[in-house]
């Protein structure tokens, strides 16, 4: 009789173990950031994405380093759920921002196969080969890049320009700055001639507008 009830104790024991161990693991029982729908957080995360990159804080520093990475890369860090949502969103990665090849290389594989907005901050071009190494890392990705906007010194501009030579079938936006100097005109095709979704050019760089498709284009 008492091994019975023994048995019978020892049973709900572990039913309630089990039940509150399922508690445990289901990020809805925990705290409210918890139960917010992972669409709709997913969302918010993108937002926070987008604004950071339309501010670019960065975009005229002289240096960059591990503490430009964007602050809204947090969200990937505040507990499992938020992270697994943020690695789920390649749009969200697609926001790409320039400070290391690490980065760089993370970003590109997160982001897959969602398009690409690229700012490549005047502060980049600070070693020819850091720039150079990390900018050959993205256009091996051209076909998806969206946008693309670039601030970099005179000097630098041809040996990029020269590296815009694969089609680009969903850029959309493109903004070349040259600063601290004047470039020498660059008549050569950028992305092959092929950049038929292309409706926004802002060339502050001596380029020739037959170097590209502009069907599209509504703002110059």
């Amino acid at each position: 009789m008492y091994s019975d009830m023994a048995t019978v104790a020892q049973a709900r024991i572990e039913e309630e173990i089990a039940e509150h161990s399922s508690s445990i693991r289901s990020p809805t029982t925990l705290s409210p950031n918890c139960r917010i729908p992972p669409e709709l957080l997913a969302s918010i995360f993108i937002r926070c994405a987008s604004d950071h990159y339309d501010l670019d804080p960065s975009a005229f520093r002289t240096n960059l380093g591990a503490r430009d990475v964007p602050s809204w890369v947090n969200v990937s860090y505040v507990c499992r759920y938020w992270r697994a949502v943020a690695l789920d969103c390649p749009t969200l990665w697609g926001y790409h921002f320039v400070v290391s090849r690490r980065w760089t290389e993370e970003l590109l594989s997160r982001s897959q196969p969602a398009p690409l907005k690229i700012r490549i901050p005047f502060a980049l071009a600070r070693t020819k080969f850091m720039w150079w190494s990390l900018l050959e890392k993205l256009l091996d990705h051209t076909e998806r890049i969206q946008e693309l906007i670039a601030r970099l010194p005179y000097k630098e501009i041809d040996l990029f320009l020269s590296g815009l030579s694969s089609p680009a079938p969903r850029l959309q936006n493109l903004e070349i700055w040259v600063l601290e100097g004047t470039a020498s005109r660059w008549d050569s095709a950028l992305f092959h001639g092929e950049t038929p979704a292309l409706h926004t050019l802002v060339p502050f760089c001596p380029v020739s507008l037959n170097s590209l498709k502009l069907s599209s284009l509504i703002t110059l």
